[in-house]
Order: structure tokens, then sequence, then C-alpha cells
């Protein structure tokens, strides 16, 4: 949640790129209840697909978030950062000794580090 009130979150699909039902989206829902879609996942190759943890949210109101697929054409998801309409991808998991497909979001530490687990892996 912001200072405004307004509340954040992903939605695991959905969004304006078809899979047959979207690769997900990052959203915000104001004091009405309105809801705006902030990104929409590109999927395969790009960015990831299916955001399933909680987004946080830095000093300067950019967003942070995992996605547990889609990623790299490795399929392991990602970690990602938000900041305005622009979406950059922190790190492409390779399914493989650095882990793979997260399902819960992010923490920040003071200093701006972000910390997460990942699920699987060999």
């Amino acid at each position: 949640m912001d200072s405004s009130g307004n509340l954040y979150g992903t939605a695991s699909v959905g969004g304006a790129y078809a899979y047959p039902s979207g690769y997900g989206t990052v959203f915000k829902v104001d004091q009405s209840g309105n809801e705006t879609t902030l990104y929409t996942f590109f999927g395969p190759p790009d960015d990831g697909c299916t955001p399933m943890g909680a987004v946080t949210m830095d000093a300067s109101g950019n967003l942070y978030g995992t996605t547990s697929g889609c990623s790299n054409g490795n399929g392991g998801g990602t970690v990602w950062e938000l900041s305005g309409a622009n979406e950059f991808v922190m790190h492409y998991f390779t399914g493989g000794a650095d882990g793979g497909y997260p399902l819960g979001g992010v923490i920040l530490d003071a200093s701006g580090n972000v910390y997460g687990s990942a699920g699987g892996g060999v």
C-alpha cells in the first residue's frame, strides 16, 4: 500500500498478450475500488510469466516482485523491478543451480538489496 491508500498486486493470468489467457499483470487498486493495470508481462523469452507473489514498494515508489515461469527461454521465472511504466528484469532463473519457479514475493533491506526464495531447481 502506498501513502495514498492505493493497493498493489499481481494477477497470475490475464493482460494484453495471449497464451491462451495472458501472462499476468501488475495492478493498482485505488480507495474507490478502481483497478489500473500498471504492467502486462510479455512472456517468453522477455520478462517471465505467471507472477504469483506479493509486490514490494521502495521509498521511491518502484515495485519489485517475481514471476514463476517463462524466463529467457529457461522457464525458471524472474525477479523484476517496475519503475513507472518501465519493467526491468533483475534476474532470470534457470531452474538449475540458482533455483527457479519462485512463488513468493521479495523484500528489500535498508540498502536496497532484494531478497527472496526460489522453489525448484536441480
